[in-house]
């Protein structure tokens, strides 16, 4: 019986000692930076912008690929405290322009929470070349913020609909 107990013990030590570096081992690798909250989920958030490595862009290739994408989109929507020191580039043209992307950001941010510009930016200027200004200055984030109107392209060829979660789409 003294056996059973000693080792009923030492199995709740053991039990305990291992929950701790479990815990330890979560918050390390909880991403550091400003977290973007609203009605998106990280999983509903990265099934929308799915389309940048789904949808074909420039020369036959999406805007970016599977694995810059799994980079950009592996916390959610949160901003880094230290942005990527090599920014991935969109492969954009001008048959498939940059501004299709402004317009999902338009219409994530109206979907996902609506307010300010600004943090939804940022994170994009952490991890692309063309949204990079968005961390230069206020005033380089006002200009880029502007060009971000909801105004969709006659370019456009993306159906953004199917790429929202169903509560969301236009059933018109």
């Amino acid at each position: 019986v003294r056996f059973w107990a000693n080792l009923d013990s030492l199995h709740k030590i053991y039990r305990n000692a291992r929950s701790r570096v479990e815990e330890r081992k979560v918050v390390t690798e909880m991403p550091k930076g400003t977290r973007i909250n609203g009605t998106f989920t990280d999983e509903e958030f990265r099934r929308f912008f799915s389309f940048l490595y789904i949808e074909i862009s420039s020369k036959g290739k999406p805007f970016l690929t599977k694995e810059e994408f799994d980079i950009v989109f592996r916390n959610g929507l949160t901003i880094p405290d230290k942005p990527l020191e090599k920014k991935f580039s969109l492969n954009c043209s001008l048959a498939n322009p940059k501004n299709q992307i402004d317009y999902a950001i338009h219409l994530f941010m109206q979907k996902h929470m609506g307010g300010k510009k600004a943090p939804y930016l940022k994170f994009f200027g952490s991890y692309f070349k063309e949204y990079s200004d968005a961390l230069v200055s206020p005033r380089k984030l006002e200009m880029l913020a502007s060009n971000i109107s909801g105004v969709k392209s006659p370019r456009c060829k993306i159906d953004f609909d199917k790429y929202l979660p169903i509560v969301f789409r236009d059933n018109s």
